[in-house]
């Protein structure tokens, strides 16, 4: 495949869009459709990386009731994992709430049961106080009020 026949198609394209990218990258693709000397010059340079994912999403193995492709623990397991970090940390296990449901925690609130979330915080440290006021002074100024 030339370089130069590609380069060529996307200088037209770029061209056509009048300098839009967003433009310029919609014509290539709807040219690229129905054009295989530019598809192949466009995707030669990623087919190692397309090829080596096909094959490992081929390759790998299914799990059942796994979503988004991470296993879930079952409750034992976790309570075990809890255990012993706990015990290299030299603390009691984080206690898991047994009405948290089966991802054991709340996840409006960003919160996992089972794992070790900080404590959300209750007021606004100082430095960030400083950091909004400067900021609101900025934007005032910008405005010219």
């Amino acid at each position: 495949m030339s370089d130069s026949y590609v380069a060529a198609k996307i200088r037209e394209a770029v061209a056509a869009a009048e300098g839009s990218r967003a433009r310029a990258q919609r014509i290539l693709l709807t040219w690229a459709q129905t054009d295989d000397r530019l598809l192949r010059g466009l995707a030669a340079p990623f087919m190692k990386a397309i090829v080596t994912g096909a094959v490992e999403r081929a390759t790998r193995p299914v799990r059942n009731g796994a979503s988004g492709g991470q296993q879930q623990l079952s409750p034992e397991a976790l309570d075990l994992v809890l255990a012993k970090l706990a015990s290299r940390e030299g603390g009691p296990p984080p206690a898991r709430s047994a009405s948290a449901g089966p991802t054991g925690g709340d996840t409006a609130r960003g919160i996992v049961l089972g794992t070790l979330n900080p404590a959300p915080a209750t007021k606004a440290g100082d430095r960030h106080v400083q950091t909004m006021k400067a900021l609101a002074a900025l934007y005032k100024r910008r405005r010219g009020d």
